[in-house]
């Protein structure tokens, strides 16, 4: 085995602990680089970039694998890797990816003033940009760099319109007691708030099991609650920088909006920007506390789209 006095971060994904050493290509390799397989022998990890057999990473200090709360004492917070992460929509190609889903986010807003058509534009819009957030979470769940692909409109019941439903039952969990209250009271009351903050507190998390489990089972308060809790230092911050992004998103698309010609396009722009920032947030909640969640014992399940996994162990 390859010692290492200190936690290392993956090169590949930066914010990921290595945990494994690749001596055929002689980089440290993260749960994300690697597939692991059971053998009679024990778990073996294979190397995603050359198909090498991996060796555990171990600390000489004591000449024993790192704890998860060892990387977790090392990793680096929230606040630390913020301003890399707003970097992430725009990394590889994605002000391409941005500009489309600004498009799609200004066709809809100029289709709204027609009768009927507000409706098909938000359904499909909904669609578009709920399959390719779910698809961003999906991917910074892994720990990829950069935004994936657009969904396949050849597979609109998978890619589109399964992911919109799931989507939309997890809104009405999350904000559904909120809107109720205040469809019935009619005011902003204390009571009002609550639930809005709570709803706020559970999405992130709810989000993160539902692109990850593929299941609505998965978002019941039986496993959300206990996943909060082991991280809620962390994950008490990402909410409360999501909620800034969002009233950020908010007040910034109602005034460069009324700019005449270009500001539905500027704030069509940011809007989209802002979204894909907090997906982006959302799915780094799991690649850094994958170890203190421990939801799978590899890697999660990789979706058709994704490429296609590495060949088995030589």
């Amino acid at each position: 085995m390859e010692p290492t006095k200190d936690i290392v971060y993956c090169p590949k994904h930066p914010g990921a602990i290595a945990q494994w050493y690749c001596p055929e290509c002689m980089g440290d390799r993260c749960e994300f680089c690697v597939t692991l397989y059971n053998t009679p022998a024990g778990p073996l990890a294979s190397c995603k970039i050359c198909g090498g057999q991996c060796a555990p990473l171990v600390d000489d200090r004591t000449d024993r694998p790192v704890t998860p709360e060892e990387e977790t004492e090392h990793r680096p917070t929230l606040l630390e890797q913020l301003p890399a992460m707003l970097r992430y929509p725009v990394r590889s190609g994605g002000a391409l990816k941005l500009a489309a889903g600004a498009v799609i986010l200004g066709l809809s807003t100029f289709l709204n003033q027609y009768p009927y058509a507000n409706w098909i534009a938000g359904l499909i819009t909904a669609a578009l940009l709920g399959g390719y957030l779910m698809r961003i979470i999906d991917g910074s769940c892994r720990a990829e760099p950069a935004m994936p692909a657009w969904p396949s409109i050849d597979e609109w019941r998978d890619d589109l319109a399964a992911p919109l439903i799931k989507m939309f039952v997890v809104a009405i969990l999350c904000f559904g007691p909120a809107t109720i209250w205040y469809r019935i009271f009619g005011n902003h009351d204390p009571i009002f708030w609550g639930l809005l903050i709570v709803g706020f507190a559970y999405f992130p998390m709810a989000a993160v099991a539902l692109t990850l489990f593929d299941s609505l089972e998965a978002v019941l308060p039986g496993r959300i609650i206990p996943a909060i809790r082991k991280i809620e230092d962390e994950y008490i911050m990402a909410v409360i920088i999501l909620i800034v992004l969002e009233l950020a998103r908010e007040g910034f698309g109602g005034t460069i909006g009324s700019i005449a010609y270009i500001g539905w396009l500027i704030a069509s722009f940011a809007n989209f920007y802002v979204l894909a920032l907090q997906a982006h947030i959302i799915g780094w909640l799991y690649a850094t506390e994958s170890a203190r969640l421990h939801w799978f014992e590899t890697t999660p399940p990789r979706r058709k789209w994704q490429s296609n996994p590495p060949p088995p162990l030589r």
